[in-house]
């Protein structure tokens, strides 16, 4: 779908997203947990318990360090029906939204993510200060979603779940992220036609004035 006030196209499917963006950039976070990573994280900061993982440039993640959990902060699972591991954020029930917030080091056209039912039953994302409200199946199989803007435009993005339930009691997901995807092309650019297809079109064209004139 596109919306009419901003020129941004939504995707739901990723064979579909990858085919209209091209080639992008996919961080997988890894594939073992890796407990409390505060609050950042880019391939500068790396995943301190998996040295040997390297983020993709480009990108840094933050979330906000909250009070009163057991892992604050950004944290690295491999759990929850997601294949491998997935980032996410812990929050207590008297918070009721605290997002994962992704800026990128030069604009991007597009970007995209895997979810499930562990980011709740509605994802908020906001790209560079306006918002867009999706609801996400309540299933453990992920769910994509894909934002393509009309040009490379997209500097920062906010990703905010309404939070499945985490282990322990009056705590839930804060959001929970795997496969983010992102840079590609964007839908608006249309490539400048080549001098020999402006000879063609126009040799046509006059072909369609002379039969005109003959009539």
């Amino acid at each position: 779908m596109v919306a009419s006030a901003d020129p941004i196209r939504v995707f739901t499917s990723r064979d579909q997203f990858n085919r209209a963006v091209g080639p992008v950039a996919v961080e997988t976070f890894g594939s073992t947990s890796c407990l409390s990573q505060h609050g950042q994280l880019s391939a500068a900061t790396g995943i301190s318990c998996s040295p040997g993982f390297q983020l993709q440039p480009g990108v840094t993640y933050s979330a906000a360090v909250l009070p009163h959990t057991f892992f604050p902060g950004l944290v690295i699972d491999a759990s929850g029906g997601f294949d491998g591991a997935f980032l996410d954020s812990i929050r207590p029930a008297d918070v009721a939204v605290s997002p994962l917030h992704v800026q990128f080091d030069d604009p991007v056209a597009a970007f995209g993510f895997d979810t499930n039912f562990l980011m709740g039953s509605i994802v908020t994302v906001t790209v560079d200060g306006i918002a867009r409200t999706m609801g996400v199946p309540q299933s453990p199989a992920m769910q994509f979603f894909g934002f393509q803007s009309g040009t490379a435009n997209i500097s920062n993005v906010a990703i905010a779940g309404s939070g499945g339930h985490f282990a322990l009691e009056g705590f839930f997901f804060a959001f929970t992220v795997d496969n983010f995807t992102f840079g590609g092309n964007g839908f608006a650019a249309s490539p400048t036609p080549e001098p020999a297809s402006i000879l063609l079109l126009l040799t046509g064209l006059a072909g369609v004035a002379r039969r005109r004139r003959a009539r």
